[in-house]
């Protein structure tokens, strides 16, 4: 559900790993590991997971859903701060949505409250809460997939 203090074009996701924040944020940004858990469930495919990690570097992933042709996220990266922070754009090729410019993704890695990774995602910059909405559904998706492979 999106937080209600938030504009109707951002969202906002928190999720805690039982893995340190090196083990996480090298997941979010390993090409082989990217593959194993960027997608919405385990019946999906990443055929591609393209990174060059720097400010100003692009990076490309192909997501397929089943039964379906794959599409394409794709950005570059504006800030990069190892297990830290890393910001950057996002938009998708070949997709309902890529009829807009994009969004501008920022996910920060901190230590949990008793141990573990505090991992939060802030999208925002959609056209409208409908397409917001539709990415609120897909990311909690994601995240379990991302859980599964670190913890």
């Amino acid at each position: 559900m999106p937080d209600a203090t938030l504009p109707d074009t951002t969202l906002e996701i928190t999720r805690v790993f039982s893995a340190s924040r090196a083990r996480v944020f090298a997941a979010w940004m390993d090409p082989d590991a990217l593959r194993a858990w960027y997608r919405h469930s385990p019946d999906w495919s990443v055929p591609v997971a393209e990174v060059d990690l720097r400010v100003g570097g692009r990076y490309r992933i192909g997501l397929q859903m089943p039964g379906r042709d794959p599409f394409y996220e794709q950005g570059e990266f504006r800030e990069v701060v190892a297990e830290e922070r890393l910001v950057y754009t996002n938009s998708l090729q070949g997709s309902a949505e890529a009829d807009h410019e994009g969004t501008l993704v920022t996910v920060t890695f901190r230590d949990a409250p008793g141990g573990g990774c505090e991992v939060t995602v802030r999208e925002e910059g959609f056209p409208s809460s409908r397409v917001r909405d539709l990415h609120a559904s897909g990311w909690p998706g994601f995240l379990d997939q991302l859980a599964a492979l670190v913890c």
